[in-house]
């Protein structure tokens, strides 16, 4: 908790209210420092996630869905990313209350709260919720940075509510480490057919470095094709 309210000090301190780019940055430089190390998806996971939504735009009225929020760098990025529209376009889920809370001020700070919103609770919780406010088929860009031996587990419920938009986007951060296999797994086996388009995912995996460590980390990227 100490390190969080340093770095929640530190982004207040250096940053020009209502600039997004200038929080991100914040974070950044906040973590090369020793003991301040932060698990975001920064950097080369963040130049796969830009590319990813900017190649799968959301339509009216699809919103991205994310998976762990932390401390709100990544809500920060797909906020801006979806900046210009009217509605709500990013939904975060969070089960700490206290990542909320931070996540909730970051976005206040990037003046991004009438488009991005951060949601209390898990995932077998909170999807219906996003059905209710949302509709079936909302959920054109997904994003997974919490704990990958769930990751197949709410994928499975996205599937379940019907919440995948038409050829929706999937984009889950960790899965070589910690890792993700069984998510791996489903998603080589429900690969489309090579006879024609079906209920499959594509996906591909992209080998990089983890955010300011020196190990090797997957991103992979799935699209759905139908």
């Amino acid at each position: 908790l100490q390190k969080i309210a340093r770095l929640v000090d530190t982004v207040e301190a250096e940053i020009q209210v209502g600039c997004p780019k200038d929080i991100l940055a914040a974070c950044e430089l906040f973590a090369k420092y020793r003991g301040q190390w932060l698990k975001v998806a920064g950097l080369e996971k963040a130049e796969i996630l830009e590319a990813g939504i900017a190649g799968r735009p959301l339509r009216e009225p699809e919103v991205v869905a994310e998976f762990g929020a932390f401390i709100g760098y990544t809500a920060v990025r797909l906020g801006a990313a979806v900046q210009s529209r009217a509605t709500i376009g990013v939904i975060s889920l969070e089960v700490s209350p206290v990542h909320v809370c931070v996540s909730r001020h970051m976005l206040d700070l990037g003046w991004l709260s009438q488009v991005c919103e951060v949601k209390a609770g898990q995932a077998k919780d909170a999807l219906p919720r996003l059905v209710e406010e949302f509709g079936g088929q909302s959920a054109g860009f997904c994003f997974m940075d919490h704990r990958g031996t769930i990751f197949h587990q709410d994928f499975g419920l996205l599937e379940k509510h019907d919440l995948f938009a038409r050829r929706a986007r999937f984009v889950a951060d960790n899965t070589l480490n910690p890792g993700a296999p069984v998510f791996l797994w489903e998603r080589l086996h429900q690969a489309r057919p090579a006879e024609g388009p079906g209920k499959g995912v594509v996906t591909r995996c992209m080998s990089l470095t983890e955010f300011l460590a020196e190990h090797e980390d997957w991103t992979s990227v799935s699209d759905r094709d139908l």
